[in-house]
């Protein structure tokens, strides 16, 4: 074997060292680059290219993936090109191929760290009116619909194809709508124009068509245009004014029982229904010297018998002072009660299906301070960030020192079951799937779409959608294909519905 020989068999095993390395370094290349250059992709499209300023936070773990990205850049982009000229011949494009193939592992890999980046599954068009904003929404079925001041529309929940749309009869408005449909129907209540709120109407949710009317006797009070003037309990449909509650069947219209006041000085808050209870929120003035104003009033939560209206059982909040009473959920039932006076409590009541009282929930702790105010933007969804997951009462707090956590108490007996860690970005809204507890986070240029286990706390999903225009006061509502966003207007350049498909 002549001396060249022995020279180029020396040298092979060396190339071939060489090239694995310069192989291995650019395929980690190719895998780090992505991730650097999505990382900048996100902070252009999520925060405006500027982290950490008043255009909005910087994205999920923004300086993590740069720093696992950048630094080991500066070491592997030299080594590769080093080992690489050193094994020479055709190791070149085998690298390039190594950097490419690794593209898409590294894409995958900046979705686990900094949660997939999602789009619309579709929005609705703009409105053309200067008046349309929303005042109600349901979800029935593959259907989403949604209640403005002149009628109904109704979109197909997974395409948003507008399925039907139904203008209210005459010149009526819309004053009143329940807060969901029940086994295809919906109820609304219209008005000509003169606060008469007395016409109630049952939709079929399958074809915007009206299956009846049901007009309430001229001269006597009319629905209060607040949330919760109507509600479906199983096949019985009511109403209520402030004194009086009205239960029909769901399906013709027909009058089953009404219920008035007994006694001066009462009023009816609101009505909900179950399958097996009507729940109605009663006020009444505690009388004191006939010459003197009120001493306080009395705060009641009655449930009726559905198809007779009798009273099955009647519970004293036990408010002191002036006290507002406020439903924060149905089933099972929860109401916000807020008392006015100097030592007054704040607090989120837990009823069971006897009206007993399982659980008070503070809503004033220094360290946990839960807003039970009616935020809505709709008078038959009010959106308090309240929501109950099973047997547990989850809600978005703040500390007064700054701060939001979400927390989940025990309905049974109000314990603070888990709180989750804290955030300085507001949670601008919070859904229940039957599954996930999601909340919605707006900034800028994108929301932050967040799931948690309701029963822990912990967190089990991050995902942002790129959107430019973001409604503060949007509303989030379980669909079959995702989570309805519904802004409180549909004028440019808001969009009145638009889906978010499931991360």
């Amino acid at each position: 074997m002549t001396r060249a020989q022995k020279k180029q068999k020396k040298r092979r095993p060396s190339a071939i060292r060489f090239a694995v390395v310069g192989w291995v370094a650019a395929a980690v290349c190719g895998l780090l680059l992505t991730l650097l250059v999505r990382d900048f992709m996100a902070l252009g499209a999520e925060s405006g290219g500027s982290c950490g300023t008043r255009r909005g936070p910087c994205p999920n773990h923004w300086g993590l993936i740069f720093a696992l990205s950048f630094l080991p850049l500066m070491i592997l982009v030299p080594l590769a090109c080093y080992t690489l000229y050193k094994a020479r011949r055709h190791a070149w494009i085998a690298g390039l191929v190594a950097a490419a193939v690794c593209v898409y592992p590294g894409w995958l890999l900046f979705d686990v760290v900094h949660g997939p980046t999602l789009k619309f599954a579709w929005s609705a068009p703009h409105d053309r009116g200067s008046d349309t904003d929303t005042e109600g929404i349901w979800v029935s079925g593959d259907l989403v619909v949604r209640g403005t001041f002149d009628g109904l529309t109704a979109y197909a929940a997974g395409t948003g194809r507008r399925a039907w749309h139904s203008v209210l009869p005459r010149r009526d408005t819309l004053c009143a709508m329940t807060r969901t449909a029940d086994q295809g129907i919906g109820l609304i209540a219209h008005e000509p124009g003169s606060g008469q709120c007395a016409s109630i109407n049952a939709i079929d949710t399958a074809t915007g068509r009206s299956l009846w009317t049901l007009t309430l006797p001229a001269g006597r009070p009319s629905l209060d245009k607040e949330a919760d003037s109507l509600a479906i309990a199983g096949t019985t449909g009511v109403y209520r004014t402030n004194d009086t509650i009205g239960g029909f069947t769901v399906r013709d219209g027909k009058t089953l029982w009404r219920s008035e006041h007994k006694l001066d000085g009462c009023a009816f808050q609101w009505v909900a229904g179950t399958p097996t209870q009507i729940l109605v929120g009663e006020r009444c003035t505690r009388p004191g010297d006939p010459r003197m104003p009120p001493v306080g009033f009395s705060q009641f939560v009655r449930a009726l018998d559905p198809a007779t209206g009798r009273e099955l059982w009647k519970t004293d909040l036990q408010v002191v002072g002036n006290a507002t009473v406020d439903l924060a959920n149905v089933a099972p039932l929860v109401v916000a009660v807020r008392e006015s006076d100097t030592r007054g409590r704040k607090s989120l009541m837990a009823l069971d299906v006897q009206g007993r009282v399982t659980a008070t929930v503070p809503t004033d702790d220094p360290d946990r301070i839960i807003d039970t105010h009616d935020r809505a933007f709709v008078s038959a969804v009010p959106t308090r960030k309240i929501v109950v997951a099973r047997d547990t009462l989850v809600a978005v707090a703040r500390a007064e020192a700054g701060g939001y956590t979400l927390v989940g108490y025990r309905l049974s007996d109000g314990r603070l079951l888990w709180t989750s860690e804290k955030s300085r970005n507001t949670i601008a809204a919070i859904a229940f799937d039957g599954t996930n507890v999601f909340t919605l986070t707006s900034h800028v240029s994108t929301l932050q779409l967040r799931s948690f286990d309701p029963s822990t706390g912990k967190e089990r999903t991050s995902a942002v959608v790129p959107s430019r225009w973001n409604d503060s006061r949007a509303h989030i509502l379980p669909a079959p294909p995702g989570l309805m966003v519904a802004a409180s207007s549909g004028r440019t350049p808001y969009h009145p519905l638009r889906l978010i498909p499931h991360p």
